[in-house]
């Protein structure tokens, strides 16, 4: 008798990813999960136990992977203001190409909370909101530093608008597949918030 497979979490984890990422927590079911890991439904329960208990590995998977990757972007910029910039201009640029764009895994599922009642979910995506409201308030607060941020507001309120702009711009990605609308959209906002931009970048998108 052969051995059996080597679990592999990793890839496991990043094709139930992509499976959620497409369809939608609540659209996914446990057959499309077998057929997407590989996995059969006795191991996959092994596993994870549940549907809700992979996704949630799922999400934190999304999180070092994806946002965590994503954040590089801002973090590496020689200033805050530049770095901001270039988080929005790398979602743009990931849309370049594509036949359609997934859009951003915790945003979908935020505008899909209605159709999820799990407790564990609902507080891993309002944390993560959260989260992200931390992070850019440490940014511009930097940038305010640095000098590369000029504003009234306080860094808390930027901090509210950028998320606002981030899933916003996810949303219209998505919805409606245009990055020029979205580099509109996106270069309007964040000159309104953070003052007029010279970054040639978020003019790629022209008609």
């Amino acid at each position: 008798m052969g051995r059996p497979p080597k679990f592999d979490r990793e890839t496991i984890l990043d094709s139930a990813m992509r499976c959620f990422w497409q369809r939608g927590y609540a659209q996914t079911s446990v057959d499309d999960l077998v057929r997407a890991t590989g996995l059969k439904r006795g191991s996959l329960y092994f596993h994870f136990t549940d549907k809700k208990t992979l996704f949630l590995a799922v999400l934190e998977h999304y999180k070092q992977t994806v946002v965590l990757g994503r954040r590089s972007h801002v973090d590496s910029a020689p200033n805050a203001r530049t770095g901001i910039e270039n988080f929005f201009v790398e979602t743009l640029l990931s849309v370049e190409g594509a036949s359609f764009y997934w859009g951003c895994l915790n945003t979908n599922t935020a505008t899909q909370l209605g159709e999820v009642s799990e407790k564990e979910i609902l507080t891993w995506i309002r944390n993560g909101i959260i989260a992200w409201e931390k992070y850019w308030e440490t940014v511009v607060s930097r940038g305010i530093q640095d000098g590369s941020i000029y504003t009234k507001s306080a860094p808390k309120d930027v901090a509210i608008a950028l998320v606002a702009l981030t899933q916003g711009s996810n949303v219209i990605l998505k919805s409606l597949n245009s990055p020029v609308a979205s580099r509109r959209a996106i270069k309007i906002i964040l000159e309104g918030i953070l003052g007029e931009s010279r970054n040639k970048a978020l003019d790629l998108y022209t008609d």
